[in-house]
This record gives C-alpha cells, structure tokens and sequence, in this order.
C-alpha cells in the first residue's frame, strides 16, 4: 500500500481494515510522501507534518 493513506479519510481506519483481512503471520507495507504536497485538497485529506 504505497502512496495511499494520504488520499483516504480516516488513514487509521484503513489500516485497521488492512489488519483484518491479512493473515496473522503476514506483513503490510506502507509509503506515504515525506515533504511535498503532490495533491492538492480535497484529494489529500491527511497532512501529516501538521499533526499535534
């Protein structure tokens, strides 16, 4: 899942979700961009560097 927890709601959720349907002993991958805005809003719902 590269790439796409910015562009999703509620990123916790989808993680949530991701843990229900894999296996107990499999893995999840996870990307999201570091510094720059590629999207604008509404397109990019998570900011993560402004997070308190």
């Amino acid at each position: 899942m590269f790439e796409v927890l910015e562009h999703t709601k509620n990123p916790i959720n989808a993680i949530q979700n991701l843990y229900e349907i894999i296996d107990e002993n499999s893995y999840v991958m996870l990307s999201t961009p570091f510094i720059f805005h590629i999207h604008d809003e509404p397109h990019d719902f998570l900011d993560l560097q402004n997070t308190d």
